[in-house]
């Protein structure tokens, strides 16, 4: 969109910038981005699934497919119709699904571009089915070599919808959770004169700290307005709840007024008047504990549920903590389950807990229900255990059992009934990794976990009578940690946390098939399309998994791709000593490399059946990591977190050069890395970044002696940084120059980066990460030219999650992006979306007839007009945007003044006309004066080029911005 403006004095705009006048701007901006997208933005992200991966983690549910997808935090069943489910996924945001009972639900996502869409817990309104609450956080277990970081946003806020999902607010009370995670929300029966009573609760990462001017734990905090404001109440010193994390709320369905906290490390705590004041109901729970793996202030997660029947109210609490550790190995983690009948006065253990979390990962993943249909059962869930085939695991329990039989399995032999369609009793196992229990309105128990959501069919039934199914059909929130591009077969790979490798089995698939080798996160892969056939690489979170020292397991695996996925072989990763021996070209540290390492690796662009792998020593391979060479240059610092390999300078190969990053900010920089093919070469240290983690490095595809590298800094708050490196006199003096230009305001947290010539001579990046807005994939705009580098979004569609990795393909044309919550979306025709601008032909000098007009006979209703344009621009409180803001007054002034009264006339009320439409929604309307707008000689200048990029600048940021 472009304006004429004239000249205006700042009592005008600041008469003009009431708040009446911002929340018209508020009305407008929803218009304003429609129409950028329709308008503007030509280049449109593509889904490209996988929803669902297939032959995953789950076994006899092979009627389904034995579905997996990403993580899924909580659940909202509709309490009257079983059809109707609302699900908060970790990192993908919120999704319903209106068929929950068919073979393969529809799922649509309802949040839209919302700047959070990791959500940590999801509630519907006792008072109106129609008002659902979100609770924005952090919750993946996906952080693999973030080095603190997480892949995406931490919490900021509550976001509310009072039609069914269908729109949602902005993000309310962010100033006062920004920073804090929200893993509980509990919107009540409760009404004051001003609203609805709500309370979240809350949790806090140590790497992730809220800004210092917030209370930097968790804790309770409480609206009385339906979540328009909020107020702590932990450690206020007057409400009884002292600081703490929190991620339990429960409400006493027999009372409103009587809310429990489990607050961790400190116990239970009760309010009997709505969340104003607390106090402590452990009652003799220090004592049950005293002989337990841990005592309460070692706990590191309370779950509360609470029944009530025939006037009893059952409160029922599930810990979470470390057990004993054993060298070498990470403690498994021990829970216990008490109840309470008189509101946590006096509490009973029932039975010894079996083992739910045998990776220690109670803080994700535990969960608890209480059973609608028997007052004296619950249900529980955690990471996984043997007795669920050390995948799925849950229990129900029932504390008026006989002592030594309290618990039942509801996995494997728990659940051997005949699913529909199924052919035998194959017992039913789900993903690992619970999240959330509960009961849709006909009685089935749903669980979320890290593969999705699941039904138990007849969950009171005997085993040989229940069931589970998947309910995961079209849903994509997939966590992916990186995808490769098969230009032969023209379809997708990628690595995806907690769900292995996912291969797109023909273009364009939504569903995916899984290349079961990991079980596990694959943080790596890579394609080698050189041949007939395409070759897939994939690398799991550690180099060798040796929990079974007879049999280890490499982490490494290659193979021709397949559609129908047909399993990969394993690398070894040999010495050439010792050519057929698991690991033994490793060091002894990346031998025991612990799971939940970050391992890179690069094919060499130019010879791909070479390349590089580190973590913490680097070693180059010639035949495909079946042998490795160490080449761990030396006075390296931390590991190894990014490698580039091989280049083309003016189209001529170099496979000899080679790059890697490490964590603490080193690039090293190799011109000779296979010379002879004998892997050989020497690794050279360029340049390290102070208190930087190297997160990607990409050369240009046109020259090899410059290459682009992403960085972060290696604390919080993570700023992230790119960089252009040139290299000359055959790589052995180095150039860095930053080149983040005005990217550090859209971008909060930079992941990858990838370069791409669209045409001859031009270089267009474009990098992933956390975006601030409405997107997370930006592009440079115009020559890369150290910090007045100029990035701006690319394209439209793309949800706003993070981007954590890119790969473009030019055999195809096509921009790739992996998604950490919405699975992997294609750019299609990518280089004429990555193309510089072209501004348009400079127009003929002005006629002799048609001498420029005077200020002093400018038309009044013209500048009436023009005024009318400025009133819709928000306040620009910083000296640039003021001083950008006088030069387009300026300019545009200059330019009305040369043009006939008549002309210029005819401009700004057709540009009037526009706005008026945009605020009164009549897009129909507004395209179509848009499109009058581009028929005008005088929209199509060069300077009036040069102001429609200052005006798209100021309004489809700033306003955005300052809304």
């Amino acid at each position: 969109m472009r304006s004429v403006f004239v000249r205006s004095s700042s009592s005008w705009l600041q008469r003009e910038n009431r708040p009446s006048r911002r929340r018209s701007i508020r009305r407008v901006r929803p218009q304003l981005e429609k129409l950028e997208d329709r308008l503007a933005l030509s280049a449109v992200w593509t889904p490209q699934g996988p929803g669902p991966l297939l032959n995953g983690q789950p076994s006899g549910l092979e009627q389904q497919g034995n579905p997996d997808v990403g993580a899924v935090n909580a659940l909202v069943p509709d309490p009257s119709n079983v059809n109707i489910l609302y699900a908060a996924t970790t990192s993908g945001g919120i999704w319903e699904t209106t068929d929950a009972t068919d073979t393969a639900p529809t799922w649509v996502p309802l949040l839209g571009n919302q700047p959070n869409l990791s959500i940590g817990d999801l509630a519907m309104s006792p008072l109106d089915p129609n008002t659902l609450y979100a609770g924005t956080g952090h919750f993946s277990n996906g952080n693999i070599g973030n080095y603190g970081m997480t892949n995406g946003p931490v919490g900021d806020g509550v976001l509310k919808s009072t039609d069914g999902g269908q729109t949602w607010s902005s993000l309310l009370g962010q100033a006062t959770l920004q920073g804090q995670n929200i893993r509980s929300i509990l919107p009540t029966s409760l009404t004051t004169s001003s609203g609805q009573v709500v309370l979240v609760g809350t949790f806090v990462y140590s790497t992730e700290p809220p800004p210092a001017n917030q209370p930097q734990q968790g804790g309770v905090y409480r609206s009385s307005d339906g979540g328009q404001t909020w107020i702590r109440l932990s450690g206020s010193g007057t409400s009884g709840l002292p600081d703490g994390d929190v991620k339990s709320l429960v409400e006493d369905p027999s009372n409103a007024n009587i809310i429990y906290a489990g607050v961790i490390g400190q116990g239970i705590y009760q309010s009997v008047n709505g969340g104003q004041t607390w106090q402590a109901v452990n009652g003799n729970i220090p004592t049950l504990l005293q002989s337990a793996a841990y005592g309460l202030s070692g706990t590191e997660n309370l779950q509360l549920a609470v029944n009530s029947n025939n006037g009893t109210t059952t409160l029922f609490l599930l810990t979470g903590g470390s057990g004993p550790s054993t060298p070498g190995e990470k403690p498994p983690g021990v829970s216990y389950l008490f109840y309470s009948t008189n509101g946590g006065t006096s509490w009973t253990e029932m039975d010894p807990v079996p083992e739910i979390n045998e990776d220690d990962q109670e803080g994700n993943n535990l969960a608890l229900t209480a059973d609608p249909n028997n007052p004296t059962e619950v249900w529980i869930t955690g990471s996984d255990a043997p007795a669920g085939d050390n995948r799925s695991i849950v229990y129900s329990g029932n504390y008026m059992a006989q002592p030594g039989n309290q618990w039942q399995l509801a996995v494997v032999s728990g659940a051997s009934g005949i699913p529909p369609g199924a052919t035998d009793n194959t017992p039913t196992v789900t993903h690992s990794d619970g999240r959330y229990l509960g009961f849709d309105a006909a009685g089935n128990l749903l669980l979320t976990n890290d593969g999705g959501i699941y039904k138990l069919v007849n969950p009171e039934g005997a085993a040989n009578q229940r069931y589970w199914v998947s309910l995961i059909g079209t849903l994509q929130d997939t966590e992916l940690y990186s995808v490769a591009y098969d230009s032969i077969d023209h379809i997708i790979v990628g690595g995806a946390q907690d769900n292995s490798m996912g291969i797109q089995p023909q273009p364009g698939a939504a569903a995916w098939n899984t290349e079961q080798v990991f079980n596990d996160d694959v943080p790596n892969v890579a394609v080698d399309n050189s041949g007939p056939t395409a070759i897939v690489y994939g690398i799991g979170s550690q180099f060798v998994n040796s929990d079974d020292p007879t049999n280890p397991i490499g982490g490494f695996v290659r193979g021709p791709i397949s559609a129908s996925g047909t399993p990969l072989n394993q690398v070894d990763l040999a010495s050439s000593l010792t050519p057929t021996q698991l690991g033994s070209g490793l060091s002894a540290a990346d031998m025991d490399a612990s799971e939940g390492s970050y391992i890179p690796f690069a094919l060499d662009a130019a010879q791909p059946n070479w390349l590089v792998i580190g973590f913490n020593d680097l070693y180059l391979s010639t035949d495909q990591g079946d042998t490795i060479t160490q080449v761990t240059p030396m006075s390296v610092s931390g590991q190894f977190t990014a490698t580039a390999f091989g280049g083309t300078p003016g189209g001529s190969t170099n496979p000899n050069v080679a790059v890697a990053g490490t964590s603490m900010g080193q690039i090293f920089v190799s011109v000779n890395a296979n010379a002879g093919g004998n892997a050989g070469g020497t690794f050279n240290l360029a340049e390290t970044i102070p208190n930087s983690v190297v997160r990607s490095i990409a050369f240009d595809a046109g020259n090899w002696q410059t290459l682009y590298i992403v960085t972060t800094a290696a604390s919080a708050p993570y700023v992230g940084q790119v960089w252009q490196m040139t290299l000359a006199n055959n790589g052995q003096v180095f150039s860095l120059t930053e080149i983040t230009g005005n990217l550090d305001t859209q971008v909060s947290q930079l992941e990858t980066v990838v370069a791409v010539n669209p045409a001859p001579g031009v270089t267009t990046l474009v990098v992933g990460g956390t975006g601030t807005g409405s997107g997370s994939a930006f592009r440079t705009v115009g020559p890369i030219n150290g910090s007045a580098t100029q990035w701006q979004l690319l394209g439209s569609g793309l949800p706003n999650v993070n981007v954590h990795d890119l790969v473009y393909n030019a055999a195809d044309n096509v921009l790739v992006a992996a998604t950490f919550g919405r699975g992997a979306w294609t750019l299609a025709n990518a280089s004429q979306a990555l193309l510089p601008p072209v501004p348009p032909t400079p127009p003929s000098p002005p006629s002799p007839l048609s001498p420029p007009t005077s200020p002093a006979t400018f038309p009044t209703l013209v500048q009436q007009q023009l005024q009318l344009n400025v009133a819709l621009l928000p306040t620009l409180s910083d000296a640039q945007s003021q001083a950008s803001l006088a030069q387009l007054f300026g300019a545009a002034f200059t330019l009305a003044q040369q043009q006939s009264p008549s002309q210029a006339q005819q401009l700004v009320q057709q540009e009037a006309t526009l706005f008026l439409d945009l605020a009164l929604s009549n897009m129909a309307a507004a395209i179509a004066d848009a499109n009058v707008l581009a028929d005008i000689p005088l929209y199509n200048t060069t300077l009036g080029f040069t102001l429609g990029l200052i005006e798209g600048e100021l309004i489809l940021s700033t306003i955005v911005t300052n809304s």
